[in-house]
């Protein structure tokens, strides 16, 4: 009988963070639309509120990949404000 994909791998009791963090797709994809102005307006579909906009594509990708670092930076922060003093923090690189 197999087991359900929720399952750890064969061998393992529990997943580990490391294994599910390798396994995260390390690409984003940056969507740009043509405005009505003139310029671009780009944004990150797999991260809310990665938005920005730009004369050109270039600049629109600039932008947006400089408004994706700058909400990163935000959101940890908050996280790491509101966390319980009992929390356990592990930093992780995913590759992007």
């Amino acid at each position: 009988m197999l087991g359900s994909p929720l399952d750890p791998p064969k061998g393992e009791t529990e997943w580990s963070t490391r294994r599910i963090i390798g396994n995260v797709d390390s690409q984003l994809t940056i969507v740009f639309e043509p405005t009505e102005e003139g310029g671009y307006t780009a944004f990150i579909p797999e991260v809310p509120g990665a938005v920005s906009e730009g004369e050109t594509i270039d600049e629109a990708r600039s932008m947006v990949l400089d408004a994706l670092h700058e909400l990163t930076v935000y959101r940890r922060e908050a996280a790491l404000n509101a966390k319980s003093p009992r929390s356990v923090i592990e930093r992780v690189a995913a590759g992007f």
